[in-house]
């Protein structure tokens, strides 16, 4: 089976290109000689000469060919978003500029334009050692190999209130859930908050049937849940918040017991 022929892509005529071929032709030229001295088509010269005699008109008919997708002005904010991080993948630079523009672009829109700035993607690679350097820290990246420990909370927050924190220690199962969180703090929490409705998301442990049944059986309202909706959970700021200000310490906790206690103060 013969290989298949690529068609080249087309080329507009320059401004300096069409001006040459009117030249020419008024020079006494014929096309297919202009045709050969610009190393364009003998159609497209042929175009362009049409144009200029019965039109008058030495540029490209205006709305002709498919529109760009972008405009100069966001060609601009792309090279801006490009050149600020250059660690970022394509895609995250038009969900950057759909979350600016408010419509979205294509990757491959966004890549042309990347590599029109003289761009082009860059992945680390491997490479063999110089000899003789196998203890200089330049050609090495350390890394901890111990496990690390942690521990499990659980709190609830209302307008103006919030539940105390519930350390879990191991596997959590809807039986412990509602053993060890629901009975002892969030139903007599919830029940403290009038008209309340108790979210939590989709997990195991949230969405058993030993769960809701618990549940229903308490008369605790729960916010109906949405499956593969993304977390909109407010309490996630609260997480981030402590799991910030922990890291953030002068003196990392040492041992569990030191963890628990600052996040307690946090």
């Amino acid at each position: 089976m013969p290989p298949v022929r690529r068609q080249p892509r087309y080329q507009q005529l320059t401004p300096f290109e069409r001006g040459r071929i009117v030249g020419l032709r008024e020079g006494g030229m014929s096309v297919r000689e202009i045709a050969a001295r610009v190393n364009r088509g003998v159609a497209t010269v042929l175009r362009c000469i049409r144009a200029w005699e019965e039109e008058g008109r030495d540029h490209r008919a205006r709305g002709s060919g498919r529109p760009r997708g972008t405009t100069a002005g966001q060609d601009r904010y792309l090279h801006f978003l490009a050149f600020r991080d250059r660690h970022v993948s394509t895609r995250r630079i038009g969900d950057q500029w759909y979350a600016a523009e408010g419509r979205p672009v294509t990757m491959a829109t966004v890549y042309r334009r990347i590599r029109s700035f003289g761009l082009h993607s860059y992945r680390p690679h491997l490479v063999r050692r110089v000899r003789g350097e196998r203890r200089n820290v330049a050609f090495s990246v350390e890394r901890p190999v111990a496990r690390t420990v942690g521990v499990m909370i659980w709190g609830a927050i209302a307008y103006g209130s919030r539940s105390p924190l519930v350390f879990i220690e191991g596997s959590m199962t809807a039986q412990r859930y509602v053993q060890e969180v629901l009975e002892p703090v969030a139903v007599p929490y919830v029940q403290t908050i009038e008209n309340a409705s108790f979210q939590q998301d989709n997990a195991t442990p949230h969405s058993a049937r030993f769960t809701l049944r618990y549940l229903e059986e308490v008369q605790v309202q729960v916010l109906p849940w949405p499956p593969r909706s993304p977390d909109l959970s407010p309490i996630e700021h609260i997480r981030d918040s402590i799991g910030r200000r922990v890291t953030n310490l002068p003196q990392p906790p040492q041992t569990l017991a030191d963890l628990r206690r600052e996040i307690l103060t946090a």
